[in-house]
């Protein structure tokens, strides 16, 4: 069965109904600690991303917010984060000893190392990017 999804993919994967996808690094890390499988980059490198916490200009408490970004950031707070998504935290990983499992702490996949963070680069969004993009993901979805 061939399907496109973005949403159970790792479900799939997981429960051998797909044999593959592509996935950002903490799925592919997720898929990898419950099932024999392996996360990869293209040796070519690829897109690196951030996810980021904003407060809106006009935000109606944006203090509330900052009390909730203070919070998530909390060593203790953050490795539960990181422990769920497999998602790299933003905080240093030496705040991260003790409170993060090691074996998600020195996890290539969730960490990336700085020679592979090097190959990777920001999508770099422009008219010419968006067509070829749309061309490519169009082809593919029609093979």
């Amino acid at each position: 069965m061939h399907s496109l999804d973005s949403v159970t993919y790792k479900q799939k994967i997981i429960g051998g109904k797909a044999y593959g996808g592509m996935a950002w690094n903490g799925d592919g890390a997720v898929v990898a600690s419950k099932k024999p499988a392996e996360y990869v980059v293209a040796s070519e490198g690829g897109e690196f991303w951030v996810d980021s916490y904003v407060i809106p200009v006009g935000a109606e408490n944006p203090d509330a917010a900052h009390r909730w970004i203070d919070f998530v950031y909390q060593p203790r707070v953050n490795a539960q984060e990181t422990s769920f998504t497999y998602y790299g935290s933003p905080l240093k990983r030496s705040t991260l000893r003790g409170v993060l499992a090691r074996s998600i702490l020195g996890n290539p996949d969730v960490f990336p190392p700085p020679n592979l963070v090097a190959k990777l680069e920001a999508n770099n969004v422009s008219a010419r990017g968006t067509r070829l993009r749309e061309r490519i993901w169009t082809e593919f979805k029609s093979a």
